[in-house]
């Protein structure tokens, strides 16, 4: 049962009336259109409207009438409102929602007949409201039981070490003690509350040295029947130290198969590690992409014949610790960029040189000497300005100058679905991107200059690449 299934329509109806001026204060409200759309709460027409709207003050007001509306005119309608844009992935986009959704969470009653133990309300089966000092947060149970980042504020994930420094709290550097969730500490609530967490559940240090020291003391109780477990032992330590030279590993989730890169692993959901045909993955979108409704990544993904968790089990991969500062648990925008693609050339196999040509299309990376045809410096700079990238008929006036809009996103998109029958068939899309583009700017010269001299580019590169002389052309 969902928070919202506690409340009457009229309780729902008057929290809706209140707040719709605060809704319709949020920024870039699209998506919030999109799902209100997508669950027949708003009509196309009026989505096109507002969707169209260049200046804030007139989406703001489109955005209020819409709301409006919904309320005078379509009352029935508001707890399905409510139940779409209480999804997870629209709450982590507008943080106005989301405190709605907290209060709405804290005026709650209990369900009839419940005891007045919060922890026993549906609402917490999955979530739990956290602070730590002056910062509130969400924490998701599943992820701290899998070691993920694990506290959303906003649209951000924290881990629980990195959401107490985001409070100001680091010095104390114990975050079981300062995170708390209702006067509960998070250290006190996973010591006492077991039930709210899964059966992978969060593994403490003081939990760690409890299991070692029942470790030590069954084996002394079992020191009688040592000798043929410690010839096992002794063999699983030899495979293990001749795993733990090994780079990559081969790794299968289902139908799903692909290359486990030891340097690259760092957890669940950090470090793009496991390498298919088509993409670098962190471990938990591999599960994901095998099999949506696997929930245990290092059960369900195999590693040579073992469930992955073995693996770290034996020491062989590390879970990298929840303060660790490495690149691959606090990468930068250029590390991210990076785990897209290989460490090697495709074409050399080796690692010599730090400057790759990343392929945008494919998990490849090449030196600028190993890729045919060779690429020039200037070729490979970021495009800052996304020039033609777009979807242009939301201009002023293009859909009556244009009649056959192109756009490079559609160029692009066309080229991974091999759409294209004939190279003729490409250079004709991107011909008629620099034609529409003169034909709608005839009045603006600066767009018009560019788009001259990018054709330019374009035709000087493609020439080069294909071949073609002017003797040629003629």
């Amino acid at each position: 049962m969902e928070l919202i299934d506690w409340l009457r329509d009229n309780q729902l109806l008057q929290f809706f009336r209140r707040n719709k001026t605060e809704m319709s204060c949020m920024e870039n409200p699209q998506t919030f259109l999109r799902q209100l759309r997508d669950h027949d709460l708003l009509l196309d027409k009026t989505y096109e409207k507002v969707i169209r709207m260049q200046s804030i003050k007139k989406i703001k007001n489109g955005l209020y009438e819409i709301l409006d509306r919904l309320e005078r005119k379509q009352p029935q309608d508001i707890r399905a409102f409510w139940t779409c844009v209480f999804k997870e992935t629209i709450l982590n986009e507008y943080p106005t929602l989301r405190l709605l959704r907290n209060d709405l969470m804290n005026a709650s009653p209990l369900k009839k007949g419940e005891k007045n133990d919060i922890w026993n309300w549906d609402l917490y089966k999955s979530q739990l409201p956290v602070t730590c000092g002056e910062k509130e947060g969400i924490l998701s149970r599943k992820r701290l039981a899998d070691g993920e980042k694990c506290i959303a504020v906003g649209r951000q994930w924290f881990s629980p070490g990195e959401f107490e420094s985001f409070a100001g709290k680091d010095s104390s550097k114990n975050w079981k003690m300062t995170i708390k969730c209702l006067d509960t500490t998070l250290g006190k609530l996973i010591q006492t509350k077991k039930t709210l967490f899964p059966t992978d559940d969060v593994t403490t240090e003081e939990e760690d040295e409890d299991e070692d020291s029942d470790q030590d003391s069954s084996s002394s109780t079992d020191i009688s029947t040592a000798g043929t477990d410690e010839e096992g032992e002794r063999e699983e330590q030899t495979d293990a130290s001749h795993d733990s030279g090994r780079k990559v590993f081969k790794v299968t989730c289902g139908p799903l198969a692909g290359d486990l890169h030891k340097k690259r692993f760092a957890t669940a959901i950090l470090g793009k590690s496991i390498r298919t045909e088509t993409r670098w993955m962190t471990p938990k979108q591999f599960m994901l992409e095998a099999c949506p409704t696997y929930f245990s990544w290092k059960k369900d993904i195999e590693c040579e014949g073992k469930a992955l968790g073995d693996h770290i089990k034996a020491n062989i991969l590390r879970i990298h610790e929840v303060r660790c500062d490495c690149k691959l648990c606090k990468p930068g925008s250029k590390d991210l960029d990076d785990e897209e693609n290989d460490d090697e050339c495709f074409i050399c196999k080796t690692e010599e040189e730090d400057k790759f040509v990343m392929c945008d299309t494919c998990p490849r990376s090449f030196h600028q000497k190993c890729h045919l045809p060779h690429v020039e410096d200037k070729i490979i700079r970021a495009d800052k300005d996304q020039i033609f990238a777009s979807n242009p008929c939301g201009l002023e006036r293009y859909s009556s100058v244009i009649k056959t809009p192109m756009w490079l996103d559609n160029v692009a998109g066309k080229l991974q679905k091999k759409l294209y029958q004939t190279v003729g068939e490409f250079v004709s899309d991107v011909q008629l991107i620099f034609s529409n583009s003169a034909s709608y700017n005839q009045d603006t010269a600066g767009y018009l200059a560019m788009g001259n001299r990018l054709k330019e580019l374009f035709d000087k590169e493609f020439n080069s690449v294909f071949n073609i002389s002017e003797q040629t052309v003629g």
